[in-house]
């Protein structure tokens, strides 16, 4: 079937290669979980891209350059976010798995997208903002709207 449906929602506000990405991952979880779980990590990736986490470090005493792989950009992220590396960390786990042709469990890819969703609304979607507005409101309105 195309498209394959998705597994998770994703939010509106996440960019565009994040979609993408988790688009390819469930349209790959039908036919093979190893390619769905690296689409995933891939997706995590230009994640951090939008969370401005840099790809590359320079070294202060060279001056050379170097790439930073996806375990290295996390636990930058951890300094700033410690509330959501560890779903970042998890992730990174699934995919590298699937990155390496290991065999992906259902349940496990699975667990991973759960984990994802709710990372991705956490970090891109507007949920908490529009709680925040409504108790405001209720708040400074003692419950009676006009």
């Amino acid at each position: 079937m195309f498209p394959a449906p998705l597994i998770i929602d994703i939010p509106t506000q996440a960019p565009r290669d994040v979609r993408d990405n988790i688009r390819l991952a469930s349209s790959h979880y039908w036919l093979d979980t190893s390619a769905s779980a690296n689409r995933l990590r891939a997706s995590v990736e230009f994640l951090l891209d939008f969370l401005e986490i840099p790809r590359e470090t320079i070294n202060a005493t060279s001056g050379n350059t170097r790439r930073l792989d996806l375990n290295a950009r996390i636990a930058h992220y951890e300094q700033l976010n410690a509330e959501h590396a560890p779903s970042l960390t998890a992730l990174r786990m699934i995919g590298n798995l699937g990155s390496h042709g290991e065999d992906v469990q259902q349940e496990a890819i699975l667990d991973a997208f759960e984990i994802y969703e709710y990372t991705l609304d956490a970090l891109c979607g507007q949920r908490k903002d529009r709680i925040e507005a409504l108790r405001q409101k209720l708040i400074s309105t003692k419950g009676k709207y006009t």
